[in-house]
């Protein structure tokens, strides 16, 4: 394969820079096209700037990742938080109080959801998953009552949408 590269057309090169994990090729493919980009004038800086380097993507795919993690570990919180206040009864003192905790509570829930679910979205479009918004419906539909069920079957997902490419 090394001197198949040499043979190939710049913009072909950075191709198989950017998609070696998709074309099953291994590490050392990319490094040699790296290689004969860099002897062909093309920086590594240039292929960062343009999106092409999958070290950027990585380290942006993996943020994504964590932002995905915070917010459902978060909103889990929040979960837990509300549903134990459902089971404390209101009583005269207390009425106002709780009712705003409650209230509180659920708002942070759902803007944490949103922002999980924001994750998801960006994460399939970053490593060019088609949309599936049935993934997002049952993030929504389903999160609110199995919360942690949904948070640990997206986050198996989500990684290993990672190993198949290689990131």
């Amino acid at each position: 394969m090394p001197s198949r590269l040499t043979n190939m057309q710049t913009d072909k090169l950075v191709d198989v820079v950017e998609n070696f994990a998709i074309y099953g090729y291994d590490a050392s493919i990319r490094d040699h096209a790296l290689q004969l980009l860099k002897d062909r004038g093309v920086q590594t800086e240039d292929l960062v700037y343009f999106g092409k380097d999958k070290s950027k993507q990585s380290r942006y795919v993996h943020g994504i990742l964590e932002t995905f993690n915070r917010n459902s570990v978060l909103g889990l919180i929040f979960y837990i938080a509300f549903i134990t206040q459902l089971f404390v009864q209101p009583t005269e003192e207390n009425i106002l109080i709780l009712t705003f905790g409650r209230i509180s509570t659920l708002i942070l829930l759902v803007i944490f959801l949103i922002g999980a679910t924001f994750s998801i979205v960006r994460f399939n479009k970053v490593i060019n998953k088609t949309e599936n918004g049935a993934d997002i419906l049952i993030f929504i539909l389903v999160g609110m009552p199995l919360f942690i069920f949904v948070y640990l079957y997206f986050k198996r997902k989500m990684k290993e949408d990672l190993s198949h490419l290689g990131l």
